[in-house]
């Protein structure tokens, strides 16, 4: 049930906003899609505060004899990182500042480089891999956090609608509420969403 496709428009149709204003005298669709895009948001970063594998992507970087790679086209919609490896290594990088970048300049390593550090638009290693590290080593596995992005009305539903339900009650509820929302009220609303979200998430975590 969970992997069968539910646009951004299904949800919308089947609501309680919906069925309380069929005739979208009050709520256009345009409209309920903009409270949908703002739980949407809400989960999303939600989730990566938690660095909940549900918003996890995995993606590669090819390396080279070169010390910085740029994230923009190699890891697509970048946002953060969770976890940056080589296959066969059995630890991870380890994620350093910038001030160790400059205190190891110059530096190169014949072998697997062992930490990395981000900037604004790409992601550097050190030590800088020598050729004969690029040709041991090709390949750098990243575990990443994209962007979020907004939903059209034909879009699917993210994370394979398992947060569908706190989503569309969120919609429901912001679309039903008053117009001007007191501050609790609103602060209440997203207090739901956050809870609902998480007891979801902790159901997926093994005990």
């Amino acid at each position: 049930m969970a992997d069968t496709a539910v646009t951004v428009q299904t949800m919308i149709d089947n609501s309680i906003a919906r069925a309380k204003d069929s005739n979208k005298t009050q709520w256009s669709d345009a409209q309920l899609l903009k409270f949908v895009n703002k739980a949407v948001d809400y989960v999303h970063k939600l989730l990566i505060r938690i660095k909940s594998e549900i918003a996890i992507t995995d993606g590669t970087i090819t390396l080279s004899a070169t010390q910085e790679y740029t994230l923009s086209g190699t890891l697509d919609d970048f946002w953060g990182m969770s976890e940056v490896y080589f296959d066969g290594v059995s630890a991870p990088l380890t994620p350093v500042s910038y001030e160790d970048k400059i205190r190891e300049a110059g530096s190169t390593t014949d072998t697997n480089p062992l930490s990395y550090y981000l900037t604004a638009t790409k992601l550097g290693l050190v030590k800088t891999p020598s050729a004969t590290a690029a040709a041991a080593y090709p390949t750098l596995s990243c575990r990443y956090f994209k962007k979020n992005t907004a939903l059209a009305l034909g879009d699917n539903m993210p994370y394979k609608n398992i947060f569908n339900e706190p989503i569309a009650l969120f919609m429901d509820h912001l679309a039903l509420i008053k117009a001007e929302v007191p501050a609790e009220e609103l602060t209440a609303l997203y207090n739901a969403l956050e809870e609902s979200t998480l007891d979801i998430v902790s159901k997926r975590i093994p005990v």
